[in-house]
């Protein structure tokens, strides 16, 4: 272009010119010409990022992950195990409940047939008033007995029902029998049971595993924490289509593409890194301390247990006489005062330790199902810290009440009490009657 030419040559030049040379396209095929001072601005964006080098970061972070997933799982399978054994617990409890009302109203039965027979004898001369008011006193004494046994083993069935997730107004039957200590329940866990007692050394508790996968956690938590001060590489992407129309179609859209590597280096944090490990570090201690801490226990309540379940064995073998004694003791004390050769007194004691002696068979054969349970489920339960003591301690609060050995009926003064064949067990005469 001549400077010195004419205005109107000058521009008819630059017309030429920018006919003959269009602008240039990129390497995507769109024009470069930006409208920049649009009213209108659309954007669409699409980022990519992916970690080249975290220096163990990331793959420590996922073996945290795994270990407390795992934990997670362990923890379930223990709370499964100790669902089992509340509802197995609470099973038996209602089963004892019904065992003590029985018991309860064959005693209140007693009762009621000795106060008509004192009561005949009295009408017909035999019998002082003073004999009928003792054994009506007996017989009233009861029935609170049999109305708070009954209570009690409401209290159990609504337990058990609460457990199973039923209506608490739907009839429930329950399938066991105490008095030979069978049912679906026990024999659900026998064949447990059986491998529990020859394994009892080996046995691995759940709850101690779940502590090891904690310190497992902790540990790869540490080398994450570790990791924070290495150098990062990351691989970045960045896609963004631009338009500037008012209402733009798909071809008004402009492209914007950048690829690149990002690094980055921890240089200035306050401190946060050293915290952040020294708390790592920290709770690496923790469970380690609690892993060392669960093993002890593991040990303590594993031997707990068994010898528990030992001494409900024999407990429940040591009453096995116990009723048919303290039965025939009654038969005898009862010949003995129509008899007349002994007292009401006699005979009131000996109904009571019928009473406590049925009562104490059932209570021995609900303990053992609960012992034999409890260790049929040992490994997956968790650790009791209280012990056995703590545990049965802890459960008799659930019990049904067991009635007492002492004899509800007052004496009155100057009465005296019978001892001898009344007592449970006791000797007789070579006749059988003394």
């Amino acid at each position: 272009m001549n400077p010195s030419a004419a205005l109107g040559t000058r521009v008819g030049e630059i017309e030429r010119a920018l006919q003959e040379c269009p602008p240039a396209a990129d390497i995507f095929g769109g024009d470069t010409e930006i409208p920049f001072g649009q009213d209108n601005l659309w954007r669409m964006g699409l980022s990519f990022s992916q970690a080249l080098y975290t220096g163990g970061r990331v793959s420590a972070q996922t073996a945290s992950a795994s270990a407390a997933r795992r934990a997670a799982s362990l923890g379930v399978n223990t709370t499964r195990a100790q669902v089992e054994l509340d509802v197995a617990t609470a099973y038996f409890d209602a089963a004892l409940s019904d065992r003590l009302v029985t018991i309860a109203e064959a005693t209140l039965e007693q009762a009621e047939a000795t106060l008509e027979q004192v009561d005949l004898a009295w009408k017909v001369g035999n019998q002082s008033e003073f004999e009928v008011l003792r054994a009506r006193v007996a017989r009233d004494s009861q029935r609170p007995t049999v109305i708070r046994q009954s209570s009690q083993r409401e209290i159990a069935y609504l337990r058990l029902k609460q457990l199973l997730d039923l209506p608490l107004n739907q009839p429930l039957e329950l399938d066991v029998d105490l008095d030979t200590v069978s049912g679906p329940p026990a024999q659900r866990f026998a064949s447990a049971l059986a491998e529990r007692e020859a394994q009892l050394t080996d046995v691995e508790r759940t709850a101690v595993q779940q502590a090891a996968t904690q310190v497992t956690a902790s540990d790869a938590s540490l080398r994450a924490a570790r990791a924070e001060r290495m150098p990062t590489f990351s691989l970045t992407s960045a896609y963004q289509p631009v338009a500037y129309q008012g209402v733009p179609s798909f071809g008004d859209f402009r492209t914007n593409w950048d690829i690149g590597v990002a690094v980055s280096v921890p240089v200035l944090t306050g401190g946060r890194l050293r915290a952040g490990e020294a708390t790592a570090r920290a709770d690496l201690a923790e469970n380690r301390a609690r892993l060392q801490q669960a093993r002890e226990l593991a040990t303590l309540d594993t031997r707990s247990t068994y010898e528990d379940y030992r001494a409900a064995q024999a407990t429940w073998e040591a009453s096995a006489g116990t009723v048919e004694q303290a039965g025939r003791a009654y038969e005898i004390a009862e010949l003995r005062y129509n008899e007349g050769l002994s007292t009401q007194l006699e005979l009131s004691d000996a109904r009571l330790q019928l009473e406590q002696a049925r009562a104490n068979r059932a209570q021995a054969a609900r303990d053992l199902q609960v012992s034999r349970t409890r260790l049929a489920l040992l490994p997956d339960l968790p650790l009791n810290e209280m012990g056995a003591a703590g545990a049965a301690a802890s459960q008799q609060q659930q019990r049904p009440e067991v009635p007492q050995t002492q004899a509800e009926t007052p004496v009155p003064t100057g009465a005296t009490q019978g001892t001898g064949a009344a007592a449970a067990g006791g000797q007789t005469g070579p006749g059988g009657i003394r």
